[in-house]
């Protein structure tokens, strides 16, 4: 699904993209996303969430700006450029980074994650 599809999604359940508030939170909704996941699953799962990364810096849809370094990125990330839309990687196998990433919103991952 893209990033607007995603947002379709939530609206479905009258909610919104899921916001992460820290690495200990991002690392709890991590632990419970793998439990989510068959063990024949895909090596990774990408999440929409509905932070967003601009001009080097994070933010939460308030316009509240946070600092990146607060929360675990898998390498090379956050991206510069264009991805400013973020998901959460979760993986399913030792062999695939995991934690936030920022991609092209028009790109389908594989799912959503929403908050009311």
């Amino acid at each position: 699904m893209s990033y607007d599809e995603a947002i379709a999604e939530c609206a479905k359940n009258r909610s919104l993209l899921a916001e992460i508030r820290d690495r200990t939170q991002q690392t709890e909704l991590y632990d419970f996303l793998l439990t989510k996941m068959p063990p024949d699953a895909l090596t990774y799962a990408d999440i929409w969430i509905g932070m967003e990364y601009e001009r080097s810096t994070l933010h939460y849809r308030s316009g509240d700006e946070i600092s990146s370094s607060r929360f675990h990125w898998i390498p090379n990330d956050p991206s510069p450029g264009s991805y400013k839309y973020l998901m959460i990687r979760v993986k399913n196998s030792e062999s695939t980074d995991f934690g936030l990433h920022n991609y092209n919103k028009l790109f389908p991952r594989h799912g959503v994650l929403c908050e009311k």
